[in-house]
This record gives C-alpha cells, sequence and structure tokens, in this order.
C-alpha cells in the first residue's frame, strides 16, 4: 500500500451493530450464508404471474412475515397496528437487533443524542391505505406516513435528535448515512440509526420501470455481463448502529468517508446517462477530500446496475480513478438479491461488513460474458466470480439512482480476532491457551 493507514484516536465514526431482513434472508447470519453458498435469492413473484399486462417483470426478491409485529414490547397501540406501514414494523425491529448486535442495551439509550434517519422511496402502502374507502381508523393519516419511518423510532428509544425519513431514490439510504456521519462528526449527536426499506408490491411500476428499459425479464440482475438488459427489483429492510469508536464494543467498519452529488444528462428517454468523466470528476474529489489515495482501496462494490451502457461507463471510471495494477477486485451485490432501490446502499455497506467479519469477499451471480471493456479484458479490473480473500483493508462502494444521485463510501477494516480462553487448573498449575 502506498499510505499507511492512521491508527484510529477514538473519534472515527464506525459500524457496531448491523441487521436486516432480505429477499429469502429473515436475519443478516442467513443473508450471509445465501451470499457465500451462491444462492440466487430472487424468486417469481405469484402474485404477479397472472397478470394480463404484457411484458410485465414477474421475478423479485421478496421479503416474508411482514404480518408479525411485538406491537407491545415497541409501545404501539392496537389501533396503530392495524394501519402501519409494514415497513415501519420491520425497521422496529431490526433497529432493536442492529443495538444489541452491538452489545448495547436499546434501554440505556433513553434520553440520549440519537440521530435516526430511514431511506425510502415508492411507498406502496400509502397508495394501498389512500385507495381503501374501509379504512376509517384515526391512525391512517399517521399509519400511511413514510415519516413515521424514523419517527416511531425515535419515540420508541426516547431519542432527543435529529429523526429523518429521506426519499432521494435510489440512494435514499446513502444519504442518511452521509446526514448521520457528518452529524456525529460534528458532535450533533453521539450515535445514529441508519436504516433503508424497499417493498414491491405494485405491478404497474414494474411494467413502467421495464418499459423505461431498467428490469429484465428473466429474473437475472448480469452485473457487467454483455448480456445485461436490466435488473430485478427486490425488497429489504435494513439498519446500522453507527458509534464514535471510542464508544464501540464492537467494529465490522470505520466509516471514512461518505459523499453524494447529482450527475445525470438527460436524454430523450429519461433514462441516467452518467458520462465518464463525470464520474471520475466526482470520484476523484472524494478521495482529495478524504487524503486516501484510490490505489490503496483493494475491493469497490459497484453500482453494478446489470445494463450494459451504464456498467461500461462505470467500469472505465474506476479503472482510470483507481489505476489498478491488476489486484482491483470488483462485484455488485445486485447480482445476487436485485435492486433493493431505496435501501440498495445499506445492503451493499451490509455485504461488505460481512466480508469484513469473514475476511471473504462473496462471489457474484450471472457473469459469464464480459463486457466489451479494455479493463475487464487486461485484467486490471477483476469481477468477483468465486469467494475471495482479501486483506480487509480500504474498500468502496459505489450507488446510484436513476434519478441522478450519486454516492461514494469508503470502509476501513479494523479487524480483530477473538481470544479464547480457556483455564486448566489442578493444585499447582495454571495455564492459558490463547486460540
Amino acid at each position: 500500500m502506498e499510505s499507511e493507514a492512521k491508527s484510529m484516536n477514538g473519534d472515527e465514526v464506525v459500524i457496531s451493530g448491523i441487521s436486516g431482513i432480505f429477499p429469502q434472508s429473515n436475519s443478516v447470519l442467513e443473508f450471509g450464508e445465501n451470499l457465500y453458498s451462491k444462492v440466487d435469492m430472487v424468486i417469481v413473484n405469484h402474485s404477479f404471474e397472472n397478470s394480463k399486462i404484457p411484458e410485465l417483470p414477474i421475478h423479485m426478491g421478496k421479503i416474508s412475515d411482514l404480518e408479525k409485529f411485538d406491537a407491545q414490547f415497541f409501545r404501539v397501540s392496537y389501533w396503530q397496528v392495524i394501519d402501519i406501514d409494514p415497513l415501519c414494523r420491520k425497521l422496529m425491529e431490526h433497529t432493536f437487533n442492529a443495538i444489541f448486535d452491538a452489545g448495547v442495551n436499546p434501554v440505556t439509550l433513553a434520553g440520549k443524542r440519537i440521530g435516526v434517519y430511514a431511506g425510502s422511496s415508492f411507498n406502496d402502502h400509502f397508495a394501498k391505505m389512500m385507495d381503501d374507502f374501509n379504512s376509517k381508523n384515526l391512525s391512517v393519516p399517521v399509519g400511511a406516513s413514510s415519516a413515521m419511518l424514523a419517527h416511531r423510532i425515535s419515540y420508541w428509544l426516547d431519542s432527543k435528535c435529529p429523526s429523518y425519513t429521506v426519499d432521494f431514490s435510489c440512494v435514499s439510504s446513502s444519504l442518511c448515512l452521509e446526514k448521520a456521519v457528518n452529524d456525529i462528526k460534528l458532535g450533533f449527536i453521539d450515535a445514529a440509526i441508519v436504516g433503508g426499506t424497499n417493498a414491491c408490491n405494485n405491478p404497474i411500476l414494474n411494467y413502467n420501470l421495464r418499459k423505461a428499459g431498467l428490469l429484465c425479464l428473466d429474473g437475472k440482475t448480469r452485473c457487467f455481463d454483455k448480456k445485461g438488459d436490466g435488473y430485478v427489483r427486490s425488497e429489504a429492510v435494513t439498519s446500522l448502529f453507527l458509534q464514535r469508536a471510542k464508544d464501540a464494543k464492537r467494529i465490522y467498519a470505520e466509516i471514512c468517508h461518505v459523499k453524494g452529488g447529482y450527475l445525470m444528462r438527460q436524454d430523450a428517454e429519461f433514462l441516467p446517462k452518467r458520462e465518464v468523466e463525470d464520474l471520475i470528476n466526482f470520484i476523484q474529489t472524494f478521495y482529495k477530500e478524504v487524503k486516501v489515495s484510490p490505489k490503496d482501496v483493494e475491493y469497490v462494490e459497484a453500482n453494478g446496475s446489470g445494463i450494459v451502457s451504464a456498467d461500461k461507463n462505470e467500469l472505465d471510471a474506476i479503472d482510470r480513478v483507481f489505476k489498478s495494477n491488476g489486484s482491483l477486485k470488483i462485484g455488485s451485490v445486485k447480482s445476487n438479491i436485485g435492486h433493493t432501490e431505496a435501501a440498495s446502499g445499506i445492503c451493499s455497506v451490509i455485504k461488505m461488513c460481512l466480508a469484513y467479519r469473514s475476511g471473504i469477499i462473496p462471489s457474484n451471480l450471472h457473469y459469464s460474458e464480459p463486457i466489451d471493456n479494455d479493463a475487464i479484458f487486461n485484467n486490471r479490473l477483476k469481477v468477483v466470480v468465486e469467494n475471495t480473500l482479501f486483506d480487509r483493508g480500504y474498500t468502496a462502494i459505489n450507488n446510484f439512482s436513476f434519478t441522478g444521485g450519486n454516492f461514494h463510501i469508503l470502509l476501513k477494516g479494523h479487524y480483530k480476532p477473538k481470544a479464547i480462553v480457556l483455564y486448566c487448573t489442578n493444585e499447582n498449575m495454571h495455564v492459558d491457551i490463547i486460540f
């Protein structure tokens, strides 16, 4: 590496807890098992299968058990539970899990400066509630409001700090992450919950995204592949717990920097057209701000939209910014689960947290014929097609939206192996055996 990573002084922002529910995966643990087992987590959505809409994509990444919720534990009344957004229920549950994963009792956070930032976009529940004339409950306006994704968590935690639900299309959760990290660094808050949610229940939206050229029909998101003709829509509910390093009991990764921007040149069909030079300027500015050489990055979790023209431009930009000598690995979690849209940024972050924990980057799926790209053919960039060891150093994440939003995230690993101490004791002997 050209530059040595600075040792932490305690004020760095770190990810200390993670949780979520993903397609075919009811926990982060199951998500990791599916990633490393090369499971395609996309299925046929049977509720769309019998639709009379022509060219309707029927494959999807679906989450389960949305109807289950411990209302008493989270202090939600019976009448509110009837109309509350199922994504709100799950986000509350996985917020608890993320805090618990960090080794913190959520009860001890009452009255503390905990910011809550939730990313969301298309609100299927709102549309359903507004079309149901049988819904005459006074809690309908609150239950259908996306703002409550964050506000219910703040109420449950008794937090005294910012509480936002953000819609920036597919980069919503990345914008939440940027805001949370900045607020911690500026001293506005002491810790943060960052969530991302997405549900896919509206066939008309699927149809129109297909007509716009964004979705594929065969259920395979072929990131960086010559046959890539779009992505699969997917559902997820994710949550991160962020703390300063000095307050954290465990560290998955340090968040070195998060930066967002808006770059898009609209063509006649309203598709995002990111020119290579625009992406290069955006990412180069990022690394000047963080004062880390791009050559120190050993893996890039790319956006990987599964659209040939978009993926080609992204790969060209990555090649020219990181200037790899043949060691830069790339991949995209969209090949495994599809595109979780508003939750996609945090899905990528959680994938990297699992990689930091195991020391292994999960493999990509549906990659057989590489895009016509000089960096790929000359092995300057290598798509991870097998579970691959890495050094747990710097990794980068791209997260783009079809509305033109762009985010780049830089993570740094701080792996510390667990020590298991066995005490073998007899009358006059004491031996510590450390693994």
